[in-house]
């Protein structure tokens, strides 16, 4: 790391951004998560996530940034597009050392897979509990 990168605000900190939908809602789980017919939702939410990163003091270069859930891989590829783009209006993602992003296998493809890499994420973390469902 240089040494302006160490002085940086927020150096040192990290940032989760927490996306609450899930295509069902597991018996186990029990993180904040909603399974939604009408997906206008995801925008309301998008929106209400650009309202609170514009009023939070915010680390500029977090070292590490999650965007987690739920499952964000579940989001439509213009949804997933708008995510990326209203962290990077708050938040240098490319400054950041690491960006993973949560994606279930049924969810992710080839091209949410590039829209997440071109907006910043460096490791996908894939959410596999069990391939049996009567395990769960």
């Amino acid at each position: 790391m240089d040494p302006q990168s160490q002085n940086a605000p927020g150096a040192g900190s990290s940032l989760y951004v927490h996306v609450p939908f899930c295509v069902v809602k597991c018996g186990y789980c029990d993180f904040t998560s909603y399974v939604v017919e009408d997906q206008s939702v995801h925008d309301l939410f998008l929106r209400a996530l650009d309202r609170e990163l514009e009023s939070t003091t915010l680390p500029q270069r977090p070292t590490t940034v999650f965007v987690g859930g739920g499952t964000p891989s579940h989001l439509a590829p213009h949804r997933l597009r708008e995510l990326f783009a209203t962290l990077a209006r708050h938040v240098d993602l490319r400054a950041a050392k690491e960006v993973t992003m949560e994606a279930n296998p049924e969810s992710i493809d080839e091209e949410k897979a590039s829209i997440a890499l071109e907006g910043g994420v460096t490791r996908f973390s894939m959410g596999v509990q069990s391939f049996d469902p009567a395990r769960l």
